[in-house]
């Protein structure tokens, strides 16, 4: 089997497969995987059968905070018979693909339990998952975890993994989003990065992505947006306008509210990141010297700054095409006006 298995098109084909049989089996409508790569605990490598949304799926890397990391944590199958009333199932994806009953389950190596991905099966109708469906399920894993262990054992398989590992983390926004601060940090010397973005429905500022800072200051470290605010994060992103902070020790709560331990930088040159429209986030870059920051820098940055805000817009662009091609299975179904709009806000999200 692992002859055939020579590059990332024959493994996807092959998986397809084994995929679309679970889900005739059962007569589900969606079955997905993603692989799971325990050292950098991250998934990788979507594949997946019966979606409105294919390509969206294929680019999208779930969050470790929600359903996916729970599962794979605690190695443990969760069953969502309500799946739009279910907290760890209930979401944007949830919503977008019209999903009521949902099941994931832990891809386990039998021999040393190691997890190696994360399937769901899911219903678009009303389902109520029953014992003998998982027990199905659970044997078709045991064989998907034999077939996977055996294509990635050989010097070649462990090739292509790192490939596909590869592949994913070029499809990923925080990936693209890390490269940007990344080359800011090659380009100047000594500073730390920080990259807030805005979380319109819960009017938060959250760390998007960052590089050279201590995780102790990146714990709760959502600020509230709200006017008048003191913070100087909050502040650069409802001016609009660049803000440099000379005595950030003086300071340490403008920055990073909820942090009680002394600052380590010196400085801050904040940059509002915004298109022309739409404030995105802000770029916060952190100098531990007392060097001010020379015009070429600043110029840098704000090059930098824009290179963000193209980031994040066209992957936001990406999220609301897809949420009106929903719409366009929604319509195919309901001339309820007061529906379609919310399913295209809540796939947008």
């Amino acid at each position: 089997m692992t002859k055939r298995i020579q590059n990332s098109d024959n493994l996807k084909k092959e998986l397809s497969k084994r995929l679309e049989k679970l889900q005739k089996s059962l007569n589900s409508d969606i079955v997905t995987l993603h692989l799971y790569d325990g050292k950098r605990d991250r998934v990788y490598f979507p594949v997946g059968i019966g979606l409105y949304q294919l390509e969206h799926f294929s680019r999208s890397v779930p969050s470790r905070k929600r359903v996916v990391g729970k599962i794979v944590r605690e190695k443990k199958t969760i069953i969502a018979n309500d799946a739009l009333h279910h907290p760890d199932i209930t979401g944007p994806f949830t919503h977008l693909e019209r999903i009521k009953a949902s099941a994931g389950f832990p891809v386990l190596f039998s021999e040393t339990e190691e997890i190696l991905g994360v399937v769901f099966v899911n219903y678009r109708e009303q389902h109520t998952f029953d014992e003998t469906e998982i027990a199905q399920v659970k044997s078709w894993i045991k064989d998907l975890s034999d077939f996977i262990s055996i294509v990635f054992s050989s010097d070649e398989g462990q090739k292509l993994q790192a490939k596909l590992r590869q592949e994913t983390d070029l499809r990923s926004k925080e990936f693209r989003l890390l490269s940007i601060i990344k080359q800011i940090r090659e380009i100047i010397r000594d500073v730390d990065i920080v990259f807030w973005t805005e979380n319109r429905k819960k009017k938060l500022l959250s760390v998007s992505v960052s590089d050279g800072v201590d995780l102790k200051y990146l714990q709760n470290s959502d600020i509230p947006i709200v006017l008048e605010s003191k913070n100087l994060v909050v502040s650069t992103l409802i001016s609009n306008k660049e803000y440099q902070e000379n005595n950030l020790k003086a300071h340490s709560k403008t920055i990073f509210p909820n942090q009680n331990e002394p600052l380590v930088w010196e400085k801050a040159f904040l940059l509002p990141v915004s298109s022309e429209y739409h404030k995105l986030g802000v770029l916060c870059v952190l100098r531990r010297d007392s060097l001010q920051f020379s015009p070429r820098e600043e110029d840098e940055l704000r090059t930098f700054a824009r290179l963000l805000a193209v980031t994040v817009r066209n992957e936001d662009r990406i999220v609301i095409q897809n949420a009106l091609h929903g719409l366009g299975i929604t319509l195919a179904h309901t001339l309820d006006l007061g529906t379609i709009l919310r399913d295209v806000v809540r796939s947008a999200c």
